[in-house]
């Protein structure tokens, strides 16, 4: 997936989660209209946003970003294992909510 465009969702790089609140989940479809960019799959709660597959708490949305050196989307499994419920990527991804940007 070669053509991410996760950077005109506006996310500064470095931007994780850190202690998700409850009250300020939003469900994956809201956050795809408001980011006027479609989404498949499940209409999960998010309840933050990684960039890094590293860092992601269980509950966030995995901002799949294509690099200098690779792609984020090979980081996917790993930001799954660690909790992340969506992702956002370039195409949707088979058996896992996306906001395709």
């Amino acid at each position: 997936m070669p053509h991410s465009n996760a950077a005109s969702l506006a996310i500064p790089p470095g931007v994780n989660s850190s202690d998700p609140d409850p009250e300020a989940a939003i469900r994956l479809s809201e956050l795809a209209a408001a980011l006027d960019h479609p989404y498949q799959g499940a209409d999960v709660e998010v309840a933050g946003i990684a960039v890094d597959s590293r860092q992601v708490q269980p509950g966030d949305l995995f901002v799949a970003q294509m690099g200098e050196r690779t792609d984020g989307i090979r980081f996917i499994p790993e930001a799954r294992s660690r909790g992340a419920v969506a992702a956002c990527s370039a195409a949707p991804l088979p058996d896992f909510p996306t906001i395709v940007a």
